[in-house]
């Protein structure tokens, strides 16, 4: 942080370098805030441009789930899906999307389709992590315990490579 001096004699050097302080703080602080909001634009425009793209499709479909709106979210991964049948991605934000609107039997099935279509060449921890623990909550509630403290943490471990994954994984605390 740097602080700008004016001496004048008093404690008024002091008093404007708390406030470029303070105006420096909440200039970050808008920055950080508005970064989703840039990513989300720039997402919809990539989608104008190409309307199946699909990274832009699946980023779409977690920020609907973040808007509380699974259904449309559930729509978007669906589209990458027949897109891109493998595209792990969208798997994993389909078992999720399904996991918030309890419906399990689907996100059970959307989980298992993920775990078909791995390749251990190219893992992606992100995505891992979120199916791990949610297919974790699945062995808890069928009161397999070693078996979902076993996902629980292999998903914490994954989940150290990204920031949304671990806020995730915090936010659903199920087990």
């Amino acid at each position: 942080m740097y602080y700008l001096v004016l001496s004048s004699g008093g404690g008024e050097s002091f008093v404007v370098g708390a406030l470029i302080a303070i105006l420096a703080a909440i200039f970050i602080w808008l920055k950080n805030k508005s970064k989703p909001v840039r990513n989300m634009i720039a997402t919809e425009i990539k989608l104008q441009v190409n309307p199946n793209d699909i990274g832009s499709i699946v980023k779409k479909g977690y920020a609907e789930i973040r808007a509380n709106k699974l259904s449309s979210a559930m729509e978007l991964f669906q589209k990458a899906v027949n897109l891109s049948h493998n595209n792990l991605d969208a798997l994993a934000g389909i078992a999720y999307a399904y996991h918030l609107s309890k419906d399990y039997h689907n996100s059970k099935t959307a989980i298992e389709e993920y775990l078909k279509n791995i390749d251990p060449n190219n893992f992606d921890y992100s995505t891992g992590a979120l199916v791990t623990y949610l297919n974790g909550h699945h062995f808890f509630m069928e009161n397999k315990l070693e078996e979902a403290q076993n996902c629980k943490q292999n998903a914490n471990k994954m989940s150290i490579f990204s920031e949304d994954i671990q806020e995730i994984i915090t936010n659903l605390n199920l087990y």
